[in-house]
């Protein structure tokens, strides 16, 4: 597979594979776009000619980059992509970042993408998700 990253991304990007990926709500193109215009915010995305297919978002503060959303085209998942982007977003943080994220439980192939990394739950949120109301696994992992 020939892909390029990119921290170029645009509004209707995200939207459309958001749309497309999440089986639940997730963000509009409203929240993109004011995330896009935070001095904190990062996107890395992957695209295959000239095609965003999956993009990592986050929040850098300090030593905490808080991941918000990570998709990827249905077409595209089981290719390892969200890992691929976590990986190669992890590569240019300094030792020390603690990284955060909060996951549906019942999303057990990003648990296990996340664990497999070697993020650990350390607290459960109750009702954290709505449509459906659901709980929010937190977790982390320092890069060492």
């Amino acid at each position: 597979m020939n892909y390029q990253f990119t921290t170029q991304v645009m509004v209707a990007d995200l939207t459309r594979i958001t749309e497309q990926a999440y089986q639940y709500d997730g963000w509009t193109s409203q929240l993109y776009a004011q995330d896009l215009n935070q001095a904190t915010s990062r996107y890395l995305a992957i695209k295959i000619n000239d095609e965003i297919i999956a993009f990592l978002g986050a929040s850098l503060v300090l030593d905490e980059f808080s991941v918000t959303n990570l998709a990827v085209l249905p077409a595209w998942q089981g290719h390892r992509l969200g890992e691929i982007l976590l990986k190669e977003a992890m590569r240019h943080l300094p030792q020390g970042t603690r990284l955060l994220l909060e996951v549906r439980p019942s999303n057990q192939k990003a648990v296990a993408l996340y664990e497999r990394i070697g993020f650990q739950t350390y607290f459960m949120r109750p009702k954290y998700y709505r449509d459906p109301i659901e709980d929010a696994y937190l977790m982390d992992y320092t890069i060492k």
